[in-house]
């Protein structure tokens, strides 16, 4: 099936990992549990093939840091920040439970993105560099 669908799949599972919004500190029970389902969707990107590189090009490396950082709460974006004010964002979030259930999900993905990844991958040409950069520190 991964095979012959594999491009509308990756986009419904992205989709469904973006479409949330914050409210008062808090996410609506129906789209946290179309955030869970989602990631454990996305837990496909743990067998090897083709689906790797949709994920990629529609943005995983973003969708996995808007969720682990609440999408900077305070609206920037992670481009126009320093180091230094990165990392304080990024201990703030991480401190906060709003989606902490989804964190297990997370850490899977992006080790299954790195185990899976090609020899040939580079950052650079999707300007996903930053992105995993700031994804590696919260991992750390």
């Amino acid at each position: 099936m991964l095979s012959l669908c594999c491009e509308p799949i990756v986009k419904a599972i992205i989709d469904g990992m973006t479409g949330w919004t914050l409210s008062s500190g808090k996410i609506a029970n129906d789209q946290m549990s179309l955030l869970v389902e989602a990631c454990r969707l996305a837990l496909i990107i743990r067998w090897d093939g083709e689906h790797h590189d949709y994920f990629w090009k529609k943005g995983i490396d973003k969708v996995l840091l808007d969720l682990l950082l609440e999408k900077f709460q305070n609206g920037q974006s992670v481009h126009l920040l320093t180091l230094e004010e990165q990392m304080s964002e990024a201990q703030e979030a991480l401190n906060a439970d709003v989606l902490l259930v989804l964190r297990p999900y997370m850490w899977d993905i992006l080790g299954w993105l790195a185990i899976n990844c090609r020899e040939d991958f580079n950052p650079n040409i999707h300007s996903h560099e930053l992105l995993i950069d700031m994804l590696i520190r919260c991992a750390w």
